[in-house]
């Protein structure tokens, strides 16, 4: 509520406006004040990785600017990825035991994430 009112009534422009998620566990306590307080309304999750992948894609495809060519992307084919990602992390574990290199890590999540939009490309860091 109060920040609902400082937007509304303060004239707090686009740019300035906060666009955020709030996830809880199902049935918390805390959901009914946060929706009180905030005018917000949490979404709740089980505690597993779909509950929070789901919670996660439903809130950012309702963004404004969400290009329409991503709206195929889906829930089960991130799980997917998902899947696949944790085997190349282990592929990855298992060869250096222990600690991965954070750089060797992210190459294996950005291959990952080349599957569903190759323009992930472009935000590999240069060599």
């Amino acid at each position: 509520m109060a920040l609902r009112f400082v937007e509304e009534h303060l004239e707090v422009s686009e740019d300035d406006r906060h666009d955020w998620l709030l996830l809880v566990p199902n049935g918390h306590y805390y959901k009914r004040f946060v929706s009180d307080l905030a005018g917000y309304d949490p979404k709740e999750y089980d505690g597993s990785e779909e509950t929070v992948i789901r919670a996660v894609m439903i809130w950012l495809l309702s963004r404004q600017g969400t290009l329409r060519q991503k709206r195929e992307i889906n829930p089960s084919a991130v799980f997917e990825l998902l899947n696949e990602f944790k085997g190349a992390k282990q592929k990855l574990y298992d060869q250096w035991r222990e600690e991965i290199p954070w750089s060797l890590l992210l190459d294996s999540a950005m291959d990952t994430a080349e599957k569903i939009n190759p323009a992930v490309r472009k935000l590999r860091p240069m060599p």
